[in-house]
């Protein structure tokens, strides 16, 4: 499996409970493609740059998701045809997303030897003795 991304610019007029029920049915999309859903994060409502299908602003969503390659275009063209999503963005990351339940793995430190203080020698390396004939 693949990680991907897709940003979605969802027509303003769907009312909170729509946007969920709308949300829901692309995660139940990607769910029966056997994928699994990483993150979700909901932006809001937010201001086009320019005019798009006579729209002026849209509800933007995240989907952070896995799934196999030759999923992606049926995936792909469903979001095409959906008339309630005015744009969408999918992109495949090439890191992997770990889920939100997941902690990300702790990093190890490697320890610093200790710098002398002023005034204290340098250890001095250990070197092979060489003595001339």
């Amino acid at each position: 499996m693949k990680s991907y991304e897709v940003m979605l610019a969802i027509s303003p007029d769907l009312e909170q409970e729509e946007l969920d029920s709308f949300l829901e049915k692309y995660k139940k999309l990607i769910q029966e493609k056997k994928g699994v859903i990483v993150k979700i994060d909901k932006w809001g409502k937010k201001d086009l740059a320019y005019e798009i299908k006579k729209f002026q602003q849209a509800n933007y969503v995240v989907i952070s998701f896995d799934l196999d390659g030759q999923q992606i275009l049926e995936l792909e063209r469903i979001m095409r045809l959906d008339d309630q999503i005015i744009r969408y963005l999918l992109v495949a990351r090439q890191e992997k997303i770990l889920p939100v339940q997941e902690k990300p793995p702790k990093l190890i430190k490697k320890e610093k030897k200790p710098e002398p203080e002023p005034g204290e020698e340098k250890p001095k390396k250990v070197e092979e003795n060489k003595q001339e004939e």
